[in-house]
This record gives C-alpha cells, sequence and structure tokens, in this order.
C-alpha cells in the first residue's frame, strides 16, 4: 500500500505517545460526497474535550447504600421440554463460515517502520535490518519463534563484494527487495513459503563465490540431507540446500554448509565462468508443523455502512497465544455474499491485537476498527487501545494508531459511529481502565475523527475510586439526525459484592459534551452482568428512547430508557424471546430507527455443559411497553458452542429497511478453537404492531381493519410508509392476517 514507515505512534512508558505528523496517502480523508448536505441539519459545534487531570472520585450509591428488597420473580410459564434432535444449520438466513483465503498472501506497512507479509503458514518482516521469518505452529502455541536473517558477508575469491548493509526494502508484486549495491537480496513470497535469493549483475574477480548468512533463532538448528531444520516442540523452519541459476536458464545445486552460527553458501569457479550474468543463489524457506497448526478465530464485531450498502466483518485470528492478528472483510447487504477482494488484516504485525470492535462513519465511508493491543516493557505487561480507519469501499487503510492514554492496564474497547450526513462526525472509543486488579477499575473514552486523529483529550466517563466498572459496551452509533439529540449511550457492570453485579451507563453528545453522566441502570441486589446498549430510535425532538440488554440469573432481561428516564422493564426470557429454563449469556443489542429492538444472545441446548446456540428476537416499542414480535428464531444449531455474537442493523447505519447482520464464533469443543459464521436477520416489525383487540397476539384481524381505516388519509400513529394511512399499509396489514375474529 506505500504508506509512510514514520507515522505510526509509538509507545513511551506508560502510556502511548501520539503522533500524527503523516504525510502522504497514510490517513484517510473522509469523503467528500456527504459534505453538500449541510443545510439538512445545523450543527452548534462545541471545543474538543478537555485534558482532565486523572483524579479519583468518591462514589455515591443510589439511593443510599442499602440494596432495596429482593426483586419478585419473574412470572414464568412452565419450562419447556428440552429440543427433540434435529438437523442443525438449516436455517436459510445464515450466510456461512466467514474464511480467511488460504492462498493470498497478504502485505501491511502499518506505520511503525516495517514491511510485513503474511501467507498461511507464516508472517515476515522486512526492515532495514535485514528479514525475519514467523513460522506458523498453531494459534495454541505459548509464543512466537522467529528466525532473522542477515547477510554478513560475500567474496569472490579472496576479494570482498562490498556491499550496502542498512538498506530500506521495497515490493513489487511478490518480491520483496534490498539493493545492496554489490549484491541484490530479494525474497519471493508464496502463500506456503518464502525463497532468499541473492542476484549478482557482475563479479569484479574471478574465483568462487561465498555468501554467508547469519541466523538468528532460540530454535535447534539441525543439518538434515535437503538442508537445515529450525526445530522446537511444535514444527520446524526448513531452509533447503541452495541452487544457483545463470541468465542462460543454467541450474546447479551449491554446496550449502552450517558454520559458526551462519549459513555458507558457495557457488564454484567453474560453474561462474560459464555463466552468463546475472546469476541468482536461491534457497528456499518453509514452514512444518508438528502439533496442529489449526488457527483459532473468535472475538468478531460488524457494522452497516450506507454509502456502498455494505457490512463489515471484524475478528481475531490468533497467530499464536502471544500474537493475535485482526482480520476484516465486507459483505454485500442485500445478500450477505463476500465482497471479492474485500479482505484484509487490520493487523498481522507481532503485535498483539484482541478483541477488536468496529464502527462506521457515514460521510468518510469509512470504518474504524480498534482492538486492546499487549504492551511489554520489561518487567511490566499491561495492555492499550489502538485502533486503524479502513474504507468501506476498498482495502485502503490508515496508519495504526494509539488511543488510549493515562496510566494502568487498558481492555474490553467498543466503538460507536455516526450516521449523520453533515459534517463534523467523529467515532466514540471507550474501554476499561485497571487501576488496581481487584479492587478499582474505571470507564475511559475517546473521540477519534474519521482521519486517523484523536479529537480532544481522554474523557473519564466514571473515574470512581474502589469500585470495579468492566465490559464497557457503546451503541453501535449516536443514533440518525437531528443532531440536536444524537447521543452515544455507553452501559457496564459495576460491582456490589461478588454476587452482585449492577448495570451503570452514560450518554455523550455527538460533539464529546457530557450529556448524563454516570448514573444508574440497574442497582437490585441481583447479578446482572454483560450488558449491551442499542442506538438511539430516531426521533424529531426530545430526548430519545434506547434499550439496554443483560444476563439476568440465566434470562436475558432489557429495561428501555430515555435519557435517565426509566420507561419499561422486561424479561425477555420469559416472554419468548429465549427459551425458559436454558442459561442465555452474552447479549447484542441494536434497533431499526423506529419502533423495534432486536436482541441476539447464546443459549445452552438442552442439559449439555458447552452447546450454546445462537437465537435472535425482535420487539416491538409502543412509547410505553416493549412486547414481543418475533422470538427464539434460530442463527445458529450445532453441536459446538456458538457464542460471542454481535448484530448491527442497517438503519442505525442511516438506512432504511429492517435487516441486520449477526456474526459470532463456532468453537470446536475438541479443540476450543474458533471459526466465524454470520447471517442476516430481517425482523418481522412494522414500525406500528398491529393487535387483535389490544390483547397483545400478533395476529391480524377485522378489528384491524377498522382501526386502519378511522385513521384513512390522516397522519395517524400507524404511519407505514411515511405518508399517513394508504392504500399500501391496506397490503401491509392484509400480509399479516391471521385467525383473529
Amino acid at each position: 500500500m506505500g504508506y509512510p514507515l514514520a507515522c505510526r505512534s509509538r509507545w513511551i512508558g506508560a502510556a502511548r505517545e501520539a503522533s500524527f505528523a503523516v504525510v502522504g496517502a497514510c490517513v484517510l480523508m473522509g469523503g467528500a460526497h456527504a459534505w453538500a448536505q449541510q443545510d439538512l441539519d445545523t450543527k452548534e459545534v462545541a471545543p474538543p474535550p478537555p485534558y482532565v487531570e486523572d483524579i479519583k472520585t468518591t462514589w455515591v450509591p443510589p439511593p443510599t447504600l442499602d440494596k432495596p428488597p429482593p426483586e419478585a420473580a419473574d412470572e414464568q410459564p412452565a419450562a419447556a421440554p428440552a429440543r427433540q434432535a434435529r438437523a442443525k444449520g438449516s436455517v436459510e438466513e445464515v450466510v456461512g463460515r466467514l474464511l480467511i483465503d488460504p492462498l493470498v498472501v497478504h502485505f501491511d506497512e502499518p506505520g511503525d517502520g516495517a514491511l510485513w507479509a503474511k501467507g498461511s503458514t507464516y508472517k515476515a518482516r522486512f526492515d532495514a535490518l535485514g528479514a525475519t521469518y514467523i513460522p506458523f505452529f498453531g494459534s495454541d502455541a505459548p509464543r512466537n519463534y522467529p528466525v532473522s536473517f542477515n547477510l554478513v558477508s560475500a567474496h569472490v575469491g579472496e576479494q570482498e563484494i562490498v556491499y550496502l548493509e542498512e538498506v530500506e526494502p521495497s515490493r513489487d508484486g511478490l518480491v520483496v527487495t534490498y539493493d545492496r549495491g554489490g549484491v541484490t537480496e530479494l525474497y519471493e513470497l508464496s502463500p506456503l513459503m518464502m525463497e532468499q535469493m541473492f542476484l549478482f549483475d557482475e563479479l569484479p574477480a574471478a574465483g568462487d563465490l561465498t555468501v554467508r548468512i547469519a541466523i538468528d533463532t532460540e530454535l535447534a538448528m539441525e543439518e538434515k540431507p535437503d538442508g537445515f531444520r529450525f526445530s522446537g516442540n511444535r514444527g520446524y523452519v526448513g531452509y533447503s540446500r541452495a541452487l544457483v541459476t545463470d541468465a542462460a536458464g543454467r541450474v546447479a545445486p551449491v554446496p550449502t554448509v552450517w558454520a559458526a552460527g551462519a549459513i555458507k553458501i558457495t557457488v564454484p569457479e567453474l560453474f561462474l565462468r560459464e555463466a552468463v550474468f546475472p546469476v541468482i543463489i536461491d534457497p528456499v524457506i518453509v514452514t512444518f508443523s508438528i502439533n496442529s497448526a489449526d488457527e483459532d478465530d473468535r472475538w468478531p464485531d460488524v457494522a452497516y455502512d450506507l454509502t456502498t450498502h455494505r457490512f463489515l466483518a471484524v475478528w481475531e485470528d490468533s497467530f499464536s497465544e502471544s500474537d493475535g492478528d485482526v482480520w476484516a472483510q465486507l459483505h454485500d447487504a442485500t445478500t450477505g455474499a463476500l465482497i471479492d477482494g474485500s479482505g484484509a488484516y487490520i493487523d498481522f504485525t507481532t503485535d498483539n491485537w484482541r478483541r477488536p470492535k468496529v464502527a462506521n462513519n457515514r460521510i468518510a465511508a469509512n470504518f474504524l476498527v480498534v482492538a486492546e493491543e499487549g504492551i511489554f516493557v520489561p518487567p511490566f505487561f499491561w495492555r492499550a487501545i489502538s485502533g486503524r480507519i479502513r474504507s468501506a469501499s476498498s482495502t485502503l487503510m490508515g496508519c495504526q494508531i494509539g488511543i488510549s492514554s493515562l496510566s494502568g492496564d487498558k481492555r474490553n474497547p467498543d466503538v460507536g459511529g455516526d450516521p449523520h450526513p453533515v459534517p463534523p462526525t467523529h467515532y466514540f472509543v471507550v474501554w476499561e481502565r485497571v487501576v488496581s486488579l481487584n479492587s478499582d477499575h474505571d470507564v475511559h473514552a475517546q473521540l477519534v475523527n474519521a482521519t486517523s486523529t484523536l479529537f480532544g483529550a481522554v474523557m473519564l466517563i466514571d473515574n470512581s475510586g474502589s469500585t470495579l466498572d468492566r465490559f464497557p459496551s457503546v451503541s453501535k452509533t449516536d443514533g440518525n439526525p437531528p443532531a440536536t439529540t444524537q447521543e452515544w449511550t455507553i452501559v457496564w457492570q459495576r460491582q456490589f459484592s461478588p454476587s452482585d453485579q449492577d448495570i451503570r451507563g452514560a450518554q455523550i453528545h455527538w460533539d464529546g459534551t457530557v450529556t448524563h453522566p454516570s448514573f444508574s441502570i440497574d442497582f437490585s441486589n441481583a447479578n446482572h452482568e454483560q450488558p449491551t446498549v442499542s442506538s438511539l430510535l430516531d426521533a424529531v425532538s426530545g430526548t430519545r428512547d434506547y434499550l439496554v440488554a443483560y444476563e439476568a440469573g440465566g434470562d436475558i432481561r432489557a429495561r428501555v430508557l430515555n435519557g435517565t428516564a426509566h420507561q419499561d422493564t422486561q424479561n425477555l426470557t420469559a416472554m419468548g424471546a429465549f427459551l425458559v429454563g436454558q442459561d442465555q449469556i452474552l447479549p447484542s443489542a441494536d434497533s431499526d430507527g423506529d419502533s423495534s429492538f432486536v436482541v441476539a444472545a447464546s443459549e445452552l441446548f438442552s442439559n449439555t455443559q458447552e452447546d450454546y446456540d445462537v437465537y435472535i428476537a425482535s420487539l416491538c416499542w409502543d412509547g410505553s411497553n416493549l412486547s414481543l414480535a418475533e422470538g427464539h428464531q434460530n442463527m445458529a444449531f450445532s453441536p459446538a458452542a456458538e457464542t460471542q455474537v454481535e448484530i448491527a442493523s442497517v438503519a442505525g447505519g442511516g438506512g432504511s429497511g429492517l435487516r441486520y447482520m449477526a456474526i459470532w464464533s463456532d468453537i470446536d469443543a475438541a479443540n476450543s478453537f474458533g471459526d466465524i459464521e454470520g447471517g442476516l436477520y430481517d425482523t418481522a416489525v412494522v414500525p406500528c404492531p398491529w393487535d387483535c383487540g389490544g390483547d397483545n397476539n400478533d395476529d391480524v384481524g377485522i378489528t384491524d381493519f377498522l382501526t386502519l381505516l378511522a385513521q384513512w388519509g390522516g397522519a395517524g400513529s400507524c404511519d407505514f410508509d411515511g405518508g399517513g394511512v394508504s392504500i399500501n399499509d391496506f397490503l401491509d396489514l392484509l400480509a399479516n392476517w391471521g385467525p383473529c375474529p
């Protein structure tokens, strides 16, 4: 991609020093196509969030330190019988397994001063100091085992061939080149191997040509008939004995020996005397895995872009236990099909990127992918939050950037986007900061521009002392226009006691001003965990409604709020969204922007211990009551554990319609390795759900026709097509005709 190599911010001490003096195409500029629409909405732009000193505050529990009395048990129907065994994976909405193409070599210049390449069995780093080959020994390998190659001498006869030692690499297609003057060092890459080559256009004297390549690795060297092996208990890197080829096509094997920590290759003078120059010395480097070399893919996420009508799916691809990579690929929002050539790594360096999240910026037509990145500065190891902007129409990316700062270990990031068609817009990144492992965790955030720059300082969403605030989640977007009521909602869990987790929240305006500082969403004595929050419903004025869902003792509970005000609370499992008596975990929620929400979660199958399946449900909201429109729709059903589901709606990204994309991990119980699967879901909810006589029955009957007829031609609340009640509304109603009287 040819990005400048000096543009990546570096980690210094306990914080990452941000440097944004970038040049060239490294920073993706926001698309200008939507700027002409500024008359759609007026924005009063606030200054960026100011720097706030990292001072701990005192938590005052609401309303007193005493917890309220125990909650009454939810009224639940009798437990449904265990599901009957049936064929799994037959749901038509499922897109299927999402794969990384093993037959492609990926290249990247993330901004760390190096050119990176990745095949299916290795990754490689090229910089001015030389080449490093990192074999893939399986995602469960405890760490990486690199092998570095360094040209240390070249002679012909007794005469030294002068060459440049520190040279920046260049790339042409699959070939990486070091132009060292007296010799050209090349690496030709394929998905399964890397060929090292030394090219000589001419020689300054007669005699044998000798090249020495120093090898630096902790793997043990073994000499074999076909070359050398650098071996560990999980596999080995093979280095073949070399061949020499001249311009006339003459090929001959040449002596390749191990001597004093280096490989020595000698081309006899007899071959050179008859050779047509240039000549090339050509050994091959390849990975052989003894243990399983399966890849572990998990922690997926998804976001929608209106300009291209595409979803971007991202997930963690584990290279080893100490090296996580992040992959991203585009899917058509109409069919779910993979966009050819759209797959690319957000990171595949040896930096440890984990738990990625993604959001979209409509104006720029790009995505921000964030992740926690493991940082080791001896003797300390901690994590920080990194990110990278990626185009919605191509694999073009900006430089990797550091997002978090201040002291402490940062983990569990999330990111919200902005679907507004009028600038300026930002991304909102939130994360968990660890001050003291067992007694003090905080929630911090940072605005990021769609041009890979930070906007303002770190925001201390909740910096209270001696509170365990964990697993923050932010709405996928801050809602559709108008800007006056656009808010990102952040939710997280706070430990009151080891058996009592509460839910808290905050709302941040689109420009970074704090609308509602940290407030209580659930302060009951029950154990409520892993909260998720939808994007706002649309509204012309006033504060807007949104839904928070979370785990509640094996069920999924949901609350609808307006600002900080509670509107309705329902046990989704009890109302039929999920199966009563089965454990449900890790919910994900979003909205259609109009009058419905969708919640997905993983549900335990029968009496198994690890066989979770993915289910999804549509919920109606009439302004005061949350009801079920369509429950317990299966998205994934196999003997593996389908979990870590995430969803995103088209409407939340500024589009129209009731479409969602869901993405989840499919974890094999045999080896605990995950694959990624996805599917499309269209909610059956219409903006005004019809109900026979107000009995919460979703079927449609004559009463509903009479209700619609009474509103004919007006602007009644039941407005399907945006123009008052019309013939189209009658047709929609007819399509839902049921057995109501």
